[in-house]
C-alpha cells in the first residue's frame, strides 16, 4: 500500500536496517534459530543463516575431489548414497584421476596434487616405482640373489624381476616328513611340499624321555606327530 510504501522510505530514512525475517537463506544454509526479529547487521548471509549440516555444503570432499556443481542444498544421505557420492566428483585436474602403470604405484597423500605440477608429468607427479621389498614371491620362488629389494624396480614384471626359482636344498621339510633323496638342486615348483619331501617312517623317528619305541610300527608313516603315531607311554617312566 501506498502507507507501507512511506514507512519503508521513512525506515531507511531513518537508517533502519533490515530484519533477518526478511532475508532468505542461500542453498546449503538455514535460517538461525529465534532469529527473524534479529537485525541483519548489513551482512545478513551471516548473520542470520549458519550451514544446514544435513546438507552437501557442510561436507568436505577428499583430497582429488570436488563439490558436485550445484549440490550445496543437496541431502548428504539422498537416494541411499554416502555424503562423498552425493556432494564430490573427481577432480580431473588432480592425481586422484591418474592410473599409474604396470609395475608403479600411486605416491602418498598425492591425491590432491595437480596432474602437471611443476611442469612434470602425470606419471612423474602422482606415481612411483614399486620396489622388489614390496613384492612377496610366490610359493615354489624367493628373492633374487644379487638384488638390492629397496631400490631395484618391480617393473611390469615383479615375478621375473624380484623372485628366482627356489631349490630343494632350501626348502625345510614339515613335522613328520623329510627331504626326498637326490632333490637337492631340484626347483621346488608351486608344491615344494609335494616335490622335495616325503613321509618318514617310524624306524627312523627317536622317542622322547618317557616313552618307548613301538617296533610294530616302524613301517608307518611319522605323521604331523610322530610321538602319538609311533611311540607308546613307557609305564616305568613318569610322564605328565
Amino acid at each position: 500500500t501506498m502507507r507501507g510504501l512511506l514507512s519503508l522510505v521513512l525506515g531507511i530514512g531513518l537508517g533502519q536496517a533490515a530484519l533477518c525475517s526478511e532475508h532468505t537463506c542461500a542453498e546449503g544454509t538455514k535460517k538461525k534459530a529465534d532469529i527473524d526479529a534479529t537485525d541483519d547487521a548489513g551482512a545478513p548471509a551471516t548473520t542470520c543463516c549458519e550451514v544446514d549440516t544435513t546438507k552437501c555444503a557442510s561436507h568436505a570432499c577428499a583430497a582429488g575431489y570436488k563439490a558436485k556443481t550445484n549440490s550445496a542444498g543437496t541431502d548428504l544421505t539422498a537416494g541411499g548414497q554416502t555424503a562423498a557420492e552425493n556432494c564430490c566428483e573427481a577432480d580431473t585436474t588432480k592425481c586422484a584421476v591418474h592410473t599409474c602403470a604396470a609395475g608403479y604405484k600411486a605416491k602418498t597423500n598425492s591425491a590432491g596434487t595437480i596432474l602437471t605440477a611443476g611442469g612434470q608429468t602425470a606419471a612423474e607427479n602422482c606415481c612411483e616405482a614399486w620396489k622388489c621389498w614390496e613384492h612377496t614371491c610366490a610359493v615354489g620362488t624367493k628373492a633374487k640373489r644379487g638384488l638390492d629389494p629397496a631400490t631395484t624396480h618391480q617393473t611390469a614384471d615383479p615375478a621375473g624381476t624380484c623372485c628366482e626359482v627356489a631349490k630343494c636344498s632350501e626348502h625345510t621339510c614339515a613335522t613328520g616328513t623329510k627331504a626326498k633323496t637326490g632333490v637337492e638342486t631340484t626347483d621346488q615348483t608351486f608344491d615344494p611340499a609335494g616335490t622335495c619331501c616325503e613321509a618318514a617312517k617310524c624306524s627312523e623317528f627317536t622317542c622322547g624321555a618317557g616313552y618307548a619305541w613301538d617296533d610294530t610300527k616302524a613301517a608307518e608313516d611319522q605323521t604331523a606327530n610322530p610321538t602319538a603315531a609311533c611311540c607308546t607311554v613307557d609305564d616305568t617312566k613318569c610322564v605328565s
